[in-house]
């Protein structure tokens, strides 16, 4: 009787005791989760560091270094403080120019003015540059934004392109520096802004003879470029976030022709795409910190194979 009313006890036991462990344990797995997630979103910022082979690239631009950021997404889960940390990391590295590879925001510039202000205190040798992203034109006021930043001193690259050089502008020893608008932009942004997406407009004037690199805000767009008959050495993009976190990076990651890194296009071009800065949505990454991309320009030389993801467009 004894045995029998033990056995009994542990199979109720088991019954009400395990179904509730398994239930705390998914409760503290998914909070722990949850925590690390809004950790590496809001706390973290990895930089990484690349050398990029460029075909007749001058001496004097030797190891000359581009800075990219993107994907802020300024907006209600991400204020001036993010911004501030950014910006400081930025300054940190002592770059030749700055990029922003568009996204920056997600709410009016009126909402988003204060949390902007730390953009002005960035520092590079030849200039801070802005291309825009899908998330700059949702709410119609990407105009005012673009004038905002031209009046704290960043070049709003959209469509255009401008001449990077070793010393002063006339030197023979330079790069095209090339923005474009956001591919997502067509027919009904031209109407609505008075632009939108247009490589052969962003390539106008561009010196054939020189080194190039491509700022535009979505990987579908740098292939598009890639396919073109003009020639990059580098394309500069984000959009992706990296996939940001699991599973949601499964659908990123089919739904983009490239995801997330360093991508060796055609012969001689290469294509990063960074994870960004911020986040969209859901204030958490997971496996797809923020980070901070520096690129220096090397007279080309073979490049580390296990750096380069081959992905011909």
């Amino acid at each position: 009787m004894k045995c029998s009313c033990y056995w009994e006890w542990r199979t109720f036991s088991d019954e009400i005791i395990s179904p509730v462990c398994r239930a705390v344990l998914v409760i503290l797995v998914t909070m722990g989760v949850t925590l690390h997630g809004l950790y590496i979103a809001h706390r973290t910022l990895e930089v990484i560091s690349l050398d990029i082979p460029v075909e007749r690239l001058p001496l004097t631009l030797q190891s000359f270094t581009i800075v990219q950021v993107s994907d802020f997404h300024i907006g209600p889960w991400l204020w001036t403080r993010h911004v501030s940390m950014v910006v400081d990391s930025v300054n940190s590295l002592d770059p030749d120019i700055i990029v922003i590879v568009g996204d920056l925001v997600d709410l009016t510039l009126d909402l988003v003015s204060e949390a902007l202000e730390p953009l002005k205190w960035l520092k590079s040798k030849k200039g801070v540059f802005f291309v825009s992203g899908n998330h700059d034109y949702y709410l119609d006021d990407v105009n005012n934004l673009n004038s905002y930043l031209k009046s704290i001193g960043i070049t709003v690259l959209n469509n255009k392109n401008i001449r990077i050089c070793a010393e002063e502008p006339s030197s023979d020893d330079c790069f095209n520096l090339i923005g474009t608008e956001d591919i997502s932009q067509g027919e009904t942004a031209e109407k609505k802004y008075g632009h939108s997406f247009q490589i052969a407009c962003a390539m106008d004037g561009v010196d054939t003879m020189a080194p190039s690199v491509l700022l535009t805000h979505q990987p579908l767009a740098a292939k598009m470029a890639a396919m073109t008959g003009y020639k990059y050495d580098l394309i500069l993009s984000g959009h992706t976030h990296g996939g940001q976190f699991f599973p949601f990076s499964l659908i990123v990651y089919l739904s983009n022709p490239y995801y997330h890194g360093l991508y060796h296009v055609r012969e001689n071009t290469y294509l990063y795409v960074s994870n960004g800065v911020g986040f969209w949505g859901i204030p958490m990454r997971l496996f797809a910190p923020p980070e901070i991309a520096v690129h220096s320009l090397v007279r080309k030389q073979p490049i580390r194979e296990d750096a380069v993801m081959t992905k011909v467009a």
